[in-house]
């Protein structure tokens, strides 16, 4: 089974469905590397006192930004319409209660 996927990079929208398209074994890398690995990791700093709690919260959030900047995932490229879309979702639900 053969999928062509089909992209007008000269539409907003599509260029930014072509990134996720592009960015997905990035995305899953990422996603892995944070909940097996780091996970563990921070788990054992904690359990051997290396770090409290609240440090441990710091690195978990430090590691999130350092695997996004390893695997060149910039979240802004891959969401930035859907919270334009919230925005226009929401600025018509209002116009509807105010008429």
């Amino acid at each position: 089974m053969k999928v062509t996927m089909t992209f007008d990079l000269s539409d907003p929208d599509d260029r930014m469905e072509h990134m996720r398209a592009v960015k997905s074994l990035d995305m899953a890398s990422f996603i892995f590397e944070l909940v097996c690995n780091t996970k563990k990791e921070l788990q054992l700093k904690i359990e051997s006192n290396k770090v409290s709690k609240y440090d441990a919260l710091d690195l978990f959030y430090e590691k999130i930004h350092e695997l996004l900047q390893e695997e060149d995932i910039n979240i802004h490229k891959l969401i930035h319409n859907v919270k334009m879309a919230f925005v226009k979702l929401r600025n018509f639900i209002n116009n509807l209660f105010l008429i």
